[in-house]
């Protein structure tokens, strides 16, 4: 059996990456406060990845009955879009348990139980952001909860190499600018919080922005085809796999 477990599958990136998944033949498990997708092989775990204890039941018990069983880190939120100083407090500690303590606290529950079952195929892929790699205003707890997990993934990428575990691979993933609900909060806000606010509204209004299908197709390809990439962090844009 092939299994992935996917953050914030109820719309956009998410929700594209369960159908791809699901048509590829694998078992989805969705974890989320909303779901959306009717599947004999989807099962919906309502979660609220912005509070820790809602997290404390995902023992990832499946892995056993698994030959193959992948983690992808999709949800994410972008609020307060604001100046530091001007941004409400608790917002931002939302944003940055979605960001990041959702993060930590899945992939230690999943490594815990993946790390000594090697011959099992195993992963993780956090979508990251370029913001995680270039700071913007307006976007500072954006940017450093997503530069914090991005760090986070890579660090476990060396620990797995310091143990000599080669039967995980991790990565973390910028995928470019899709077309999700998370555009429009970004478009909604003002010029005076977000100097960078033209920029993304020519890109809805010119047709750039990604498609989420198409991102998810090109996520599973990767993934399909990882032993060509030796590197941890990638740029989704800059790889043609397809």
């Amino acid at each position: 059996m092939r299994q992935v477990w996917i953050t914030g599958t109820s719309e956009g990136l998410g929700k594209a990456l369960a159908e791809e998944y699901l048509m590829q033949g694998w078992s989805v498990v969705g974890l989320g406060r909303r779901h959306t997708l009717l599947h004999d092989r989807y099962t919906a775990l309502h979660v609220d990845l912005s509070q820790s204890d809602s997290l404390k039941d995902c023992a990832f018990d499946e892995v056993d009955a698994c030959d193959e069983c992948l983690l992808i880190l999709n949800a994410g939120a972008v609020e307060p879009i604001k100046h530091v100083g001007s941004f409400d407090h608790q917002t931002a500690l939302n944003t940055m348990a979605v960001n990041y303590n959702s993060v930590v606290t899945l992939c230690n529950a999943f490594l815990s139980r993946v790390k000594q079952i090697p011959e099992k195929l195993v992963g993780i892929i956090y979508i990251s952001s370029g913001a995680a790699r270039h700071p913007y205003d307006g976007w500072s707890v954006y940017c450093s909860s997503k530069a914090a997990s991005e760090m986070f993934i890579r660090c476990i990428a060396e620990e797995l190499m310091t143990e000599k575990i080669e039967h995980i691979r991790v990565f973390s993933i910028a995928p470019g600018v899709i077309d999700t609900a998370m555009q429009d909060t970004i478009r909604a806000s003002q010029s005076k919080d977000f100097s960078r606010i033209q920029h993304f509204i020519n890109l809805h209004t010119e047709g750039a922005l990604l498609p989420p299908k198409k991102v998810a197709k090109k996520l599973y390809t990767l993934w399909q085809k990882r032993d060509r990439f030796a590197d941890v962090s990638l740029d989704l844009r800059l790889i043609e796999i397809l």
